[in-house]
């Protein structure tokens, strides 16, 4: 496959995944539906349940990039995924690490883009970005989700979470680490230090995704 500017190969963490060769898969790696040149998957390290990855079949680094290359709107594949899923969007919360280069610890050891997506998360969005804002000292904005990814440019770092038409985003955050937003979620579900997907992955709640969401 010929790759693009700030691409790479898919020899990544999501290449087993991503493969169309049968396999036996792990859990995690069951894809249970596609959108827009995506594939919606659980996610390891599901701190909660109802945790999903939205992560394109085209290999590139962040939703910026892959906005620009495929001419679709990540919020368009995230209205696609509420629609199949036939619920309320104000029951989802959503959001990005994005890296400005393969290899940084913005990219969460992935370096290929993925969206998370939480169904009935036990927080309110207004309570996970004032969480987010007082765990990193960042120039945090706010947009609708329809225009963020606009707003973002194609060769910075960046934090973006979004849900029901709202959006709030940072640029240049290298200083956050690695799993920003899993620091996040682990610290307003009551469990602070099982943030890293590496250590605690929660098999527990990836099989409860897949009952729950898994055919619809």
């Amino acid at each position: 496959m010929q790759t693009h500017s700030g691409d790479y190969g898919s020899s990544g963490r999501y290449a087993a995944l991503l493969s169309e060769k049968p396999c036996e898969r792990p859990i995690y790696n069951e894809i249970l539906w596609e959108a827009e040149g995506c594939v919606v998957a659980p996610t390891l390290g599901s701190i909660i349940p109802n945790w999903l990855l939205v992560i394109p079949r085209r290999p590139v680094l962040n939703f910026v990039r892959w906005q620009a290359a495929s001419n679709i709107s990540p919020s368009a594949v995230i209205e696609h995924i509420v629609k199949g899923l036939g619920i309320d969007p104000a029951r989802m919360i959503w959001f990005e690490h994005g890296p400005a280069a393969p290899g940084t610890m913005i990219g969460c050891g992935a370096d290929h883009a993925h969206l998370h997506l939480i169904v009935d998360p036990p927080f309110t969005f207004q309570e996970f970005g004032e969480a987010a804002e007082t765990a990193a000292n960042l120039d945090w904005r706010s947009e609708r989700s329809n225009f963020v990814y606009a707003s973002i440019g194609s060769r910075t770092s960046y934090l973006v979470a979004g849900s029901q038409g709202n959006a709030v985003f940072a640029t240049n955050v290298e200083t956050v680490g690695s799993q920003f937003f899993r620091r996040v979620v682990a610290k307003l579900a009551g469990r602070p230090s099982e943030w890293n997907y590496k250590t605690h992955p929660f098999l527990e709640n990836i099989e409860a995704t897949v009952m729950q969401l898994a055919g619809r």
